[in-house]
Parts: C-alpha cells; sequence; structure tokens
C-alpha cells in the first residue's frame, strides 16, 4: 500500500508492523472499561525491551488517554504483510491487513483512529470492510458483524439494532449508511438543517420503496449532507442536500459508438441508453458514478474542476472515490488517476501515476476533506 498528499497527523505513515499487548491500569481504574486502548497515531513512540530477547523495540502505538496509567505486558509483535482494504477519513486512515486484521492510524482527537478494545481483545475475529468519516469510523467483520467508533455527537456511531449481517457501511461526515444482507439501506446520525433551521436536509433519510418496485440497496455512500445509493437494478439515486446539482444523478448515457459519430452535430442524433451504475460516490457537494460499462460520470458543484473527469483509454476502470474537491480512479492495468486541485491549489488536473508491477489489482481511497490518497494491493 502507498499514500500521499497531507500528512500533518500522519495519516499516510502505513504501519509495517503493530503489536498487541496487555495493559494494567494504575490510576483512575474506574475509567478502563470505557476507555480506548491503542491509538494509532504515532504522535508517542514507546520503547519497550522485548524479554525474550532482550532487545529494545519502539512500539508505533499510544494510549488514548493520558490521563489514564498503565503498565504494559505480554508485547507480542506482528508484521504487516499486505493490506485488503483501505479507508480514508479526515485526519486518519484505516486499513485491514492480508490476514484479515483491523487497523487504524492518523489523529484520534475524536478516538476515530482508536480501535475498541474488544476489537483489538478478539484476536479471532477477521474483517473484511472498513470506512472512515470525519471524526468517526465503521467496519465489517467477515460474519457480518458491524462496529463504530470514534465521534458520535449526532449518533453516527449508534449502528441500528436488529441487523445481524451487513454487506456495507460508509461513513460520512457526521452521518453512516449501511446495507444490510437483505439488501435493506439503513442511514443514521446527523441530517442536517437548512440554514433557516426549519427542515432537515435529510441525507439520513433513505427512500422508501428504493425508487424501483421490488429492488433492493445493493450499495449505499454517506457524503457531507447528501447520500447516494445503487439498487439491485443498477439504478442511481441520490437524495438529501442538493443545491449544487450533487442530487442530479444522470439517467442516460449516450453509447459509446454515438459518441464516436463523425459526422456534423446536425447529422448526428445520439443513442441513448438508460444509465446502469456499479457504484457511486458522495462527497463534499459532488458526486461521481461508476457505469456498468467502466465511464466514470461526475455531477454537481465544479468550482475546482472536480467533475472534469480525463478522458483516458489506458485500461478498464475498476474503482472510484472522492474526496473534498477531488476524484480519483484505478484501472485494471495499476494505474491511479485524481483530478481536482493542484496541492498549491491552482485549479486543474492533476495526475497521480502508481504501477504495482505485482500485484493482481490495485483500488483506491480519497480523503474525505485533506487531500491525501491510499492505494492498497489486494492479494
Amino acid at each position: 500500500m502507498q499514500c500521499w498528499g497531507s500528512n500533518n497527523e500522519n495519516q499516510t505513515r502505513i504501519p509495517s508492523s503493530y503489536v498487541r499487548f496487555e495493559a494494567t491500569a494504575k490510576a483512575n481504574t474506574s475509567q478502563v472499561n470505557s476507555t480506548w486502548s491503542v491509538l494509532y497515531d504515532y504522535h508517542k513512540e514507546i520503547q519497550e525491551i522485548d524479554p525474550e530477547t532482550g532487545q529494545v523495540q519502539t512500539s508505533l502505538f499510544n494510549f488514548s488517554d493520558p490521563d489514564i496509567a498503565f503498565t504494559v505486558s505480554a508485547f507480542v509483535w506482528y508484521e504487516i504483510e499486505g493490506w485488503r482494504a483501505v479507508a480514508c477519513g479526515y485526519t486518519h486512515t484505516c486499513g485491514i491487513t492480508s490476514t484479515h486484521v483491523l487497523l487504524c492510524w492518523g489523529q484520534g482527537k475524536n478516538k476515530q483512529a482508536l480501535l475498541p478494545q474488544w476489537i483489538m481483545a478478539a484476536t479471532e475475529m477477521k474483517w473484511r470492510q472498513v470506512s472512515a468519516g470525519t471524526g468517526h469510523s465503521c467496519a465489517i467483520s467477515d460474519n457480518g458483524t458491524a462496529a463504530c467508533w470514534g465521534a458520535n455527537d449526532e449518533g453516527q456511531s449508534d449502528i441500528p439494532q436488529g441487523v445481524a449481517n451487513w454487506s456495507s457501511i460508509s461513513c460520512g461526515y457526521a452521518h453512516t449508511c449501511g446495507v444490510a444482507g437483505n439488501g435493506s439501506g439503513y442511514c443514521w446520525g446527523w441530517n442536517g438543517v437548512t440554514p433557516a433551521g426549519m427542515l432537515p436536509y435529510g441525507q439520513c433519510d433513505v427512500p422508501k420503496g428504493n425508487y424501483n418496485k421490488n429492488s433492493t440497496w445493493r450499495y449505499i455512500s454517506a457524503g457531507f449532507v447528501h447520500t447516494c445509493g445503487v439498487d439491485s437494478l443498477g439504478a442511481g439515486h441520490c437524495w438529501g442536500a442538493g443545491a449544487n446539482g450533487e442530487l442530479l444523478v444522470p439517467d442516460k448515457f449516450e453509447t459509446a459508438e454515438s459518441q464516436g459519430y463523425i459526422l456534423t452535430p446536425y447529422n448526428h442524433v445520439p443513442t441513448v441508453e438508460p444509465a446502469r451504475w456499479k457504484t457511486i460516490e458522495s462527497s463534499y457537494y459532488h458526486s461521481c458514478g461508476l457505469s456498468m460499462n467502466g465511464s466514470v460520470f461526475c455531477w454537481g458543484n465544479n468550482d475546482a474542476e472536480q467533475l472534469n473527469v480525463p478522458q483516458t483509454t489506458m485500461g478498464t476502470v475498476r474503482m472510484i472515490a472522492s474526496g473534498f474537491v477531488h476524484t480519483c480512479l484505478t484501472q485494471d492495468s495499476g494505474r491511479s488517476i485524481c483530478w481536482g486541485p493542484t496541492p498549491s491549489g491552482k485549479k486543474s488536473y492533476w495526475y497521480m501515476y502508481l504501477y504495482m508491477w505485482t500485484c493482481v489489482c490495485v483500488f483506491v481511497c480519497v480523503s474525505y476533506v485533506y487531500v491525501y490518497i491510499c492505494t492498497y494491493t489486494y492479494f
């Protein structure tokens, strides 16, 4: 995996190993059961002597609450051989290793980069999906159990009760959305308030009936004050705040043959077909989607040219991800392309190419607000 861009909170500093240990409280014992055990933020590096080898090793992690004192023992180190998934949040990153271990690093102000003790203690639990939001994080285990941690001031970490099996989960600014194993869609947390304070924006109000009769949800993506999803028929839907056009999902595409028509526009009668989507990603004030035919479309606010998808034919697009005002895609060739504002703030295309010569396939995630990006290799 590689990360690049802003590293103000060490969110792009990828761990190469992790440690499990036993912690015994020395003070404030009443808080032990409600505290979090490990913080992957690299702000404090703890040097410990390995009891077996006698060598000094540096822990990459520190405790979450400086007011709680611990003694630590039973250090067991594990090397990270590869990654299965990665998610970029506001100033933190989470990933799932090739052995299905869940890890997070970066800023932990809201404990979004902290793993609950029960997760760290459940060494046998394997994880398959993770999502990082602004101040909270969520993940799904191999058995379909979902967990959320971090900020919860708007209830964004309160997973709906009664759902035993989750197929996907997505963290937004202060709300979360997920799809259950039976295709039912859920959103919870902050529902937004209009400037007049009268009505909510409605980004948590999952459409009833899913627009298409008898269809279910395939995926739902939580953004800032809007949400988008794709149903089982491939139709795309967005809801919530839409002042910038971020809810206007294209419902028809011009076919590739029609787009390649060489006669003058006066003689050109476009051939259109219904839009069918693999995925749609919600961002700040724009949305982007990957169609079934591999085309990428973006709509909504374009003040930083985040909608101007580069015209490229170098491979099939495999995945897209939208950040604050930038978007990235990856292709089967292993090439990653990003566009939107440059690091210097200039509103123009900027490209980042990454070639993973030994990987089977490459994926990408984009930070929701800060401009930093991670790609990982799936084995």
